[in-house]
């Protein structure tokens, strides 16, 4: 190589070609990202993460069960179905379940 290619090749971007760079590389991924032409691209992709997930899984034989130690209590329609007065003022219902549930001495009450 020349002299000249040299100096060329080692020289630095100016200062304004590095963020124009950056600013086309944004415009032609959000461009690719709108047009749709990574669709299927990413639903193989996402196929793939699933299916080395549960092989994965199987390989560790890690089947999470469930614990007999966890307690939900939901609060539902049929749950507040026989409350006399309107929902909004439940309050000392709420403060009887949580006093109850705090008594039992859970680890998490949340």
């Amino acid at each position: 190589m020349t002299g000249a290619v040299k100096s060329r090749l080692k020289r630095k971007p100016a200062f304004w070609q590095v963020p124009l760079l950056l600013a086309a590389g944004i415009v032609f991924c959000t461009a690719l990202d709108f047009s749709g032409v990574l669709e299927g691209f990413e639903l193989k992709t996402l196929d793939w993460r699933l299916h080395v997930r549960d092989r994965a899984m199987e390989w560790l034989e890690h089947s999470p069960k469930p614990s007999d130690r966890i307690i939900l209590v939901e609060i539902n329609d049929e749950s507040t179905a026989g409350l006399q007065e309107p929902f909004l003022l439940w309050d000392r219902y709420f403060a009887a379940v949580v006093n109850a549930l705090t008594a039992a001495g859970p680890g998490l009450l949340g």
